[in-house]
């Protein structure tokens, strides 16, 4: 149950921003739960074998990705997907996608 909420993003009532805000999302599942944050990132991980945090990185990643390709200029796509700068957007999409976000053409395998 706890991994399946993160997994089945859109089945939980959180809201239209559920993917994009990492603290909001974790604390409210958690609570949602009625677990701690903390039991929540450890079964998360146990089970996915990927924290909380980097799962929800790939969600974001992979969202601005796909509004890249649909033409979305890079920085508008980070920050319609939660991302506050660009530097760390760029850095974390580059080291998930082995290529710059401007290089769209690049990125049509993902």
């Amino acid at each position: 149950m706890v991994c399946a909420l993160f997994v089945d993003m859109p089945r939980f009532p959180t809201g239209k921003y559920f993917a994009y805000s990492t603290t909001f999302l974790i604390s409210t599942v958690a609570d949602y739960l009625h677990i701690s944050v903390s039991y929540l990132s450890h079964e998360f991980k146990k089970n996915l074998h990927i924290s909380p945090y980097q799962y929800i990185l790939k969600k974001k990643l992979t969202a601005a990705n796909q509004k890249i390709k649909n033409s979305t200029p890079p920085m508008q796509a980070a920050m319609q997907c939660g991302f506050n700068d660009y530097s760390g957007f760029y850095k974390a999409y580059k080291k998930l996608f082995n290529t710059a976000p401007s290089e769209k053409d690049l990125n049509t395998k993902y």
